[in-house]
Formats: structure tokens, C-alpha cells, sequence
């Protein structure tokens, strides 16, 4: 079988399997198992950001007991088919069901390949079915070993689209049930990931998407959507750490499936490093360094130029604070000498100068006058 595999690039009537364009459909929704048990609330319309369910189409809920179990899942696709009989014979039909309610979609899915002389017209039915268990790529439910048939037919005769968010473990369930990091972490997306298929947009270019040929080459009528999870399960509790850790687990995540497509890394290791690592002048290309080596050259003599001025500039403004300094140690001395210890001292020194000067003298003197004293009476004595 011939895998077509390519990344979406714009969602189309043909992919999203709604009625044609300008013709209103009735989208008759079916809503997971455990929720849809009750039938006042209806979430299934709002998922993929409600498109399925804007003008000109409208949404017609189908309730059901939606407990898990084959009997409730059989109730349901017969409820599907009363709700069919009782719409007008030309009434375009989507059906649109989440989780449980793709199961009943695929049930009924069954039901008209085993009897496609009362099933409806393909030309006038299409499908959209997301987060089923039983998608063939990773859903979990599994097949009785009596019946290897797929849950869904590979030559249904009706469009359809089965969207797939990756780590959903209810519909992205690892191959390899020996990497017990893809089991964990498919575990914490059954509850953290696979109830949020809301903003879910299907236009979005990071969706690859995937239409199996048919055994005899033709094209599949079957187009799988996996959309990428920015963030794995494993690592989404880790604040701002939750990157490095994603790097760190996706590969040996992602070596647990073997999918028919290749989904991207939505944050790959080098992406963030670039983002949280500023470039190095040795990341920097040899050919840029070169060049700005002249540059810098050039530029030597400008710099030695403008040191003197520099130099000049400094000196000058020492001068005249100095000159200053003495200006206010002449006027105040007192305050001067208390902002300049050194200039104290010195100033200080300098007005001890005069007054020793004057005791040395005077001292010089008496000394003169003491001898000429000493000499005058020695000479009467004798």
C-alpha cells in the first residue's frame, strides 16, 4: 500500500469532509463515554474551535447512554441512524463524534459496509471522528484475535477525517509497550490532553496529515490529522524548565512509535538554544572577523589621539579643584583641614613656622645675654 504523507498546508472542504460549499449540513454530533452519559451539555460541538458547527451547517446532538461498552456504542450508532431517516432525503449529513462517539461513527461506519444497499448515499454523508480509541494508528482499543479486521473499513466509500493529537493516549497509544516513558507519558495525556481537542485548529500548516491507498492503488477516501503537542505530557508540569525537559525526553519518547508519518519536533533542541543563548564572537563567520580587523586598526589612531585631550581634560580639572581647595583653606581653614587630613598638617606646620622661629631666637638671645652676664661678673671677682 502506497503511504501518502505530507504537512498540511490549508484544510479544505475534501479534508475536513463537510458538505459542499454553500450547502448547509446538519452536524449531528455524539459526545465521548462518561460525559455524554448525561444530556443537557453538549462539548462535542465546540471542538476544533466549533467550525464543524458554524453557519450555514448546524449541530443536532445525538444522545446516548455513553458508558463505555460495545452494547452502548451499538445503541448509539442506532440512534445515528433514526436521526438520518428523519432528516429530508437531499439533507447533507456530517457525522462528528469525539472519543466514545467516534467509536458509534465507526460502528455505523461497519454497519453499511455489511449492507451498503440501505446505508446512505457517500455523495450525500461525510465523517469527522477525533481522539478515537479505535483508530487504527495508536488507538487503544483492541481488536477480538477472532475478528483481524480493523475497526474501520480501508475501503469505506465515505470521506472521513480521524484527527489524532499527538500523546493522546486514548488515540496515541506507543507501539512499543516496553518504553515505559512513552506508556507514562501517553497515561498523563489520556487525562491532560485527550478532552481537549477545543482548540484544535485544523488549518494550522504543523498538522501532517496522511490518506492510505487503497490494496489496489487508488486513493484512500480516509485522511488522518496528527496534530504536534507543543510540550510532552512528561514534562508539562515543569514551569519554565518544561523545554529543556522536553528535549531531553521526546526522542526517547518518540522511539516508542512507529507511525506512518514523521512528526515534527515542535521545539527542537537548536531552536531553543538559539532562543535562550546569545551568539559568542566564536559562533561569529571567520570571513565577518576578517573584515572588521581593518576597522579596528583604523580606529588605533583615534583612540591614541583622543588620550591626550583625555589626559589634558583631567589634569585640568585636578588644578582647579586644588586651586579651590586653597581657596577655601585660606577662607576657612578649619573646614578645609577637616575635609583634607593631609592639607591639615601641612597647614598647620607651616603656621607653627614663624612661632618657632621667634622662641629660637629669642632663646638664642638670652642665651648671648646670660654669657656676656657670666663674663662681667667673673672679671669683677677676679
Amino acid at each position: 500500500m502506497l503511504k501518502k504523507t505530507w504537512t498540511a498546508t490549508a484544510m479544505t472542504v475534501t479534508l475536513i469532509a463537510t458538505a459542499p460549499v454553500g450547502t448547509a449540513a446538519t452536524v449531528l454530533t455524539l459526545e465521548g463515554g462518561l460525559v455524554g452519559m448525561q444530556h443537557i451539555v453538549h462539548f462535542t460541538p465546540g471542538q476544533l474551535g466549533g467550525k464543524l458547527c458554524k453557519a450555514p451547517n448546524h449541530c443536532q446532538p445525538v444522545d446516548y447512554f455513553a458508558f463505555p461498552g460495545g452494547a452502548f456504542t451499538d445503541q448509539g450508532a442506532t440512534n445515528v441512524e433514526n436521526a438520518i431517516d428523519a432528516l429530508p432525503a437531499d439533507e447533507q449529513i456530517v457525522l462528528f463524534g469525539h472519543s466514545q462517539g467516534g467509536q458509534v461513527v465507526y460502528t455505523d461506519l461497519r454497519r453499511w459496509a455489511a449492507d451498503p444497499d440501505n446505508a446512505p448515499d457517500p455523495a450525500r454523508l461525510s465523517w469527522v471522528s477525533i481522539g478515537n480509541p479505535e483508530n487504527k494508528y495508536g488507538g487503544t482499543r483492541a481488536k477480538p484475535a477472532e475478528d483481524p479486521n480493523p475497526w474501520l473499513p480501508d475501503d469505506t466509500v465515505y470521506q472521513g477525517t480521524e484527527v489524532i493529537r499527538q500523546y493522546d493516549g486514548w488515540a496515541d497509544w506507543p507501539d512499543d509497550p516496553t518504553n515505559l516513558l512513552a506508556v507514562i507519558n501517553a497515561t498523563i495525556g489520556k487525562l491532560t490532553i485527550h478532552s481537549f481537542y477545543r482548540q484544535v485548529d485544523l488549518d494550522d500548516p504543523a498538522n501532517v496529515r496522511y490518506t492510505p491507498d487503497l490494496p489496489d492503488g487508488s486513493p484512500g477516501n480516509v485522511t488522518y490529522v496528527w496534530v504536534p503537542t507543543a510540550t510532552v505530557p512528561l514534562a508539562a508540569w515543569a514551569g519554565p524548565l518544561a523545554p529543556t525537559l522536553d528535549n531531553l525526553l521526546r526522542p526517547m519518547i518518540e522511539k516508542g512509535y512507529n507511525r506512518p508519518v514523521e512528526i515534527p519536533d515542535p521545539t527542537p533542541p537548536s531552536a531553543v538554544a538559539e532562543h535562550s543563548t546569545p551568539p559568542t564572537a566564536s559562533a561569529q563567520s571567520a570571513p565577518s572577523t576578517v573584515a572588521a580587523a581593518p576597522s579596528t586598526v583604523a580606529a588605533a589612531p583615534s583612540t591614541m589621539a583622543a588620550r591626550p585631550a583625555t589626559h589634558s581634560t583631567a589634569v585640568t580639572i585636578r588644578s582647579a579643584l586644588r586651586s579651590a581647595a586653597v581657596q577655601r583653606s585660606a577662607s576657612s581653614p578649619g573646614a578645609h583641614n577637616a575635609l583634607h587630613p593631609d592639607h591639615r598638617v601641612a597647614t598647620t606646620a607651616a603656621a607653627n613656622r614663624p612661632a618657632a622661629a621667634a622662641h629660637n631666637t629669642g632663646h638664642r638671645a638670652e642665651s648671648r645675654g646670660e654669657s656676656r652676664r657670666a663674663r662681667s661678673t667673673g672679671g669683677q671677682g677676679e
